[in-house]
């Protein structure tokens, strides 16, 4: 269900849900939703906190990875 409400959100580009929604622990070492909370920090400003999460995703073979 919480995946759900994080499309939904990312669907509406309502990063602040986002931001809050991938900070729970169900989700948050998934590499997809880990990417999309990269994205949601860079579209509110925040790059460096955004960089440190594609960097860390860039060390690992997966889509989000690449």
């Amino acid at each position: 269900l919480i995946e759900w409400q994080v499309r939904y959100a990312l669907k509406h580009h309502n990063w602040s849900s986002v931001l809050k929604l991938t900070k729970l622990k169900l989700i948050e070492s998934d590499p997809c939703w880990r990417y999309w909370r990269a994205r949601a920090l860079q579209a509110r400003g925040n790059k460096p906190q955004a960089q440190a999460i594609y960097q860390s995703l860039s060390k690992t073979r997966s889509y989000y990875g690449f």
